[in-house]
């Protein structure tokens, strides 16, 4: 249990105070998910993974660490499925900070590292396909605005991502990387006719333009963790309740 948490504004703490936290806990395991989003600047994307992994490893030690990488290290695949082997080229700043977290990891220590695919899930930010597409259902509007759909995507319930997790926490091998997705293809487009199924009325979709496609196709090789991911049209189903609450 963590007590006595209180919102603060964020500052850099310095290393002997992370230890002390560190130290009083006394983690068995340490799950490392503290991470700038997509949309964060270049310097907050850098700082927050290559810095602040180096400072929680000093701090850590030799406890054992989840590494909470992405999927987006491995930038447009070469083969599909994605398999853990496959280069790593990622194609903007996030992958590459994502990566350099991982060789920061593997300088200072054994991670077990997760390389996280696409989660989906009630209470995911609007800055998301499907946060956002979710959004503009519950509120009734009568128009859906999008970007291109005709880009694939592995998305995993984020439920199921903590179980993968905590699986790994407990089993996964020290200087292993594991895909954590649902091996599951999924076309923006089939996601959307999904959603408005789901939704259970009509809507007019508007095509927003200057929005970028990124990876053309993604989907994991999920042969080394087998998660158990749960069918894609309950997680969507999941997102509409949460707004509609």
């Amino acid at each position: 249990p963590l007590r006595g948490l209180r919102a603060a504004p964020y500052r850099r703490a310095p290393l002997h105070e992370l230890a002390a936290v560190v130290r009083e806990f006394a983690p068995d395991c340490v799950f490392h998910l503290a991470f700038a989003t997509h949309s964060a600047a270049q310097g907050d994307l850098f700082r927050t993974k290559i810095e602040g992994t180096a400072a929680l490893l000093d701090a850590i030690g030799p406890t054992r660490l989840v590494l909470g990488s992405s999927g987006g290290v491995y930038g447009e695949p070469r083969t599909l499925p994605v398999a853990e082997t496959h280069p790593c080229e990622p194609a903007d700043l996030y992958g590459v900070s994502k990566l350099a977290a991982e060789q920061v990891a593997r300088v200072k220590a054994r991670p077990i590292v997760a390389r996280i695919f696409n989660v989906v899930g009630p209470g995911q930010t609007e800055t998301h396909v499907c946060g956002r597409i979710g959004a503009q259902l519950a509120s009734g509007a009568s128009e859906l605005e999008v970007g291109p759909l005709h880009a694939t995507r592995d998305f995993i319930d984020v439920r199921d991502v903590a179980a993968a997790l905590v699986g790994l926490g407990r089993a996964g091998q020290p200087g292993e990387v594991y895909n954590v997705a649902s091996g599951r293809e999924t076309a923006i487009e089939s996601l959307l006719r999904d959603f408005i199924e789901l939704s259970g009325r009509p809507v007019r979709v508007v095509r927003k333009s200057g929005i970028r496609t990124g990876i053309a196709r993604q989907v994991a090789d999920v042969s080394k963790l087998r998660p158990n991911a749960r069918p894609l049209r309950d997680s969507l189903s999941d997102i509409l309740r949460y707004y509609a609450d």
